[in-house]
């Protein structure tokens, strides 16, 4: 079979697709524009009805500015019984055709000249299409066998440690992702890069060295293709990636694959397994180079100010507290179950799988009037951790790759020293604290976050 380069395919002209699929529709739509012409009379058509489903707007923002109250405290919350919150209706669907109120719906009456002007346009088609489908499926598998037979070429050495732990199928509805150079360098004195994929629970697990003049999005894409056409592969529903730097080619790849794409600090996997191939596998390689292990690996978010914080995502009041870890994973149970807005990831994939139940996990809890709306607008937001800035004098909320909020404020110069101590309990913790949402003190949360603030791996 003949291969097509990635780079004949990135540049072939995209127009005899378009044309193609401009006549399809052409010709499906002239057949059922004669067929319904010629099966109703305007007496029988139905009319249509608009499918329109009001939304209420969310509560509006109370405006209050946030106050801090005094007092490192723990927190008291209130397990409830049953943790509701705001469902869709229950009403059925609309049905999409419907008669008018009072008149009778007409059986349509299909004629032999509908017939045939619906299957013969349907047949031309859909014959059209299956050419330009079996045109391009050649293509890929093209690509696809230079592809493995590049990445296999790569590196006798390493790859051993490549997709070796039967963890290759694709499982869970979000994956981690990254795409980098790695401190190896190849026969033409380049760096090797690599493409990493895995879940949270790393019950999945690819990895696949790439030459640096193979770093393009069709490259992923091709990867992540030819993962998902495994037997018993589970298509996710969210990528999550931590390297800025990368936006483009990942982004681009993954919605080509109609993948949800979320720019993320929390791909604390991904962090923890790059930490161990970096000792597990880039150094015992023959091509590693420890002068070039830090130089240009993308690493890290990049510093920025922060921004005004929206309407929607303000509290009234908030508040240091602190609880056991045994507590706080028992607050995440009803955000697994998904009973409660919020997020929640593995210790012990994380590197906290060893700490006590008893160590005290500082957190803060915001408390507002619309706590359910807060939560519910909070949830939009991949929050990554939460920040306290002495010079600033102010909490702030840290999300996707680097954006900052100003999430919390105090006037009172005493807080500062509370402050530096709530963020010396999460360095005890290894980074590890929560964020809580409540409509009041004591009462029902409405939203739990559980967040760690770390650094982004040297490699």
């Amino acid at each position: 079979m003949m291969s097509v380069s990635l780079d004949e395919e990135v540049t072939r002209s995209p127009l005899p697709r378009l044309l193609v699929a401009t006549i399809s529709c052409l010709a499906i739509g002239v057949g059922l524009y004669l067929g319904t012409a010629a099966t109703h009379s305007p007496s029988q058509r139905l009319s249509v009805q608009p499918l329109v489903r009001p939304v209420p707007p969310l509560p509006q923002a109370a405006g209050a500015p946030h106050t801090a109250p005094n007092g490192f405290r723990l927190a008291n919350f209130r397990a409830a019984p049953e943790r509701s919150l705001q469902t869709a209706s229950k009403e059925p669907f609309p049905l999409p055709y419907q008669t008018p109120a009072g008149t009778s719906q007409a059986s349509p009456v299909w004629s032999p000249v509908g017939k045939l002007a619906i299957l013969g346009t349907l047949g031309l088609a859909l014959g059209a299409i299956a050419a330009w489908w079996n045109s391009a499926v050649n293509r890929q598998s093209g690509e696809l066998a230079m592809l493995t037979t590049t990445g296999q070429s790569t590196s006798k050495a390493g790859s051993k440690k490549e997709n070796t732990s039967g963890k290759s199928v694709p499982k869970g509805e979000v994956w981690e992702v990254d795409f980098c150079s790695r401190p190896l360098v190849d026969a033409r004195g380049k760096r090797v890069w690599e493409i990493m994929i895995c879940n949270p629970e790393r019950t999945f697990e690819f990895a696949q060295y790439i030459p640096n003049n193979k770093v393009n999005s069709q490259t992923l894409k091709i990867a992540v293709d030819k993962l998902l056409e495994q037997k018993g592969a589970e298509r996710p529903t969210s990528i999550r990636f931590f390297r800025g730097q990368m936006t483009t080619i990942i982004t681009k790849a993954f919605r080509e694959l109609n993948l949800k794409v979320a720019p993320s600090r929390r791909c604390f996997t991904m962090m923890n397994w790059l930490e161990e191939r970096m000792i597990e596998v880039y150094q015992q390689d023959p091509r590693f180079d420890a002068n070039i292990s830090l130089a240009g690996s993308l690493r890290g978010p990049v510093n920025v100010p922060p921004k005004k914080l929206p309407d929607a995502l303000r509290g009234e009041t908030w508040d240091f507290v602190q609880l056991p870890l045994s507590m706080v994973l028992e607050e995440t149970k009803p955000v697994l179950a998904g009973k409660t807005f919020g997020s929640s990831f593995d210790l012990k994939n994380a590197g906290c799988g060893d700490m006590s139940p008893d160590t005290m996990i500082p957190g803060i809890v915001v408390f507002s009037r619309r706590g359910k709306a807060l939560a519910a607008w909070t949830a939009s937001l991949e929050i990554a951790a939460v920040t306290v800035d002495e010079n600033l004098k102010s909490v702030l909320l840290e999300t996707g790759f680097n954006d900052k909020w100003f999430y919390g404020a105090w006037a009172d110069k005493s807080l500062v020293a509370e402050g530096k101590k709530w963020e010396q309990a999460k360095l005890q913790t290894r980074g590890l604290h929560f964020m809580a949402v409540q409509e009041k003190d004591g009462g029902e949360v409405d939203g739990f976050w559980l967040l760690m603030k770390r650094d982004a791996p040297e490699v």
